[in-house]
């Protein structure tokens, strides 16, 4: 009898352990932003499937904080060489827990017109906006720097991440983050989300 109960106890504790639960996080936006579905096929490495990626203009950047929305940001652009890597393992955390990612594309080879005005850029390197957040530059003044993620909740921001893990450098046109430092990549996206989220 007693082997039985054993026995019985052992076989729960490997189904309990087998059938843990997978955790859910969401993140509610109730501001409106104007946004279109984002084409991020000519990112280099990104696999599909892709999690919702919605492109937004330099003033839905900006009104994102005005309007107190709420959401994951991704600033950069394809053909950076450390946005290329960062992307896909964001990519593999919000496909994972379904997040939407409101995407501005920062690309400096772009022509005037298409790039972010002297007037939007204030704004939305102001304090109220992600003045705080951003980091020093070579001559000591604040710098936006790409890839930047940013967590935004009722328009304050939850937490940010700059380009890639410090223990990694890109050393050739095709070096990659080893699986650790992909992990790496990945909890501290993670660990916005979970901030950000509802």
């Amino acid at each position: 009898m007693k082997k039985l109960l054993l026995t019985c106890l052992a076989a729960s504790m490997v189904t309990l352990t087998g059938c843990r639960k997978e955790e859910k996080l969401t993140i509610t936006n109730h501001a409106e932003i104007i946004s279109t579905a984002a084409d991020m096929s000519e990112y280099r490495w990104i696999q599909e499937p892709y999690a919702e990626y919605r492109k937004i203009s330099f003033d839905e950047l900006n009104a994102f904080f005005d309007k107190k929305a709420s959401g994951i940001l991704y600033l950069g652009y394809d053909g950076c060489p450390y946005c290329e890597r960062a992307i896909v393992e964001l990519n593999e955390v919000c496909r994972k827990y379904s997040i939407t990612v409101y995407y501005a594309e920062l690309d400096p080879y772009v022509s005037e017109d298409e790039f972010m005005s002297e007037e939007q850029y204030h704004i939305l390197t102001d304090e109220n906006h992600i003045g705080s957040i951003l980091m020093d530059g070579e001559g000591g003044e604040k710098a936006l720097y790409v890839p930047l993620v940013i967590g935004v909740k009722d328009g304050k921001i939850t937490g940010s991440f700059t380009s890639l893990v410090d223990n990694f450098e890109i050393t050739s046109d095709d070096a990659q983050m080893n699986e650790s430092q992909k992990k790496e990549q990945q909890k501290i996206y993670t660990d916005i989300i979970r901030k950000t989220a509802d």
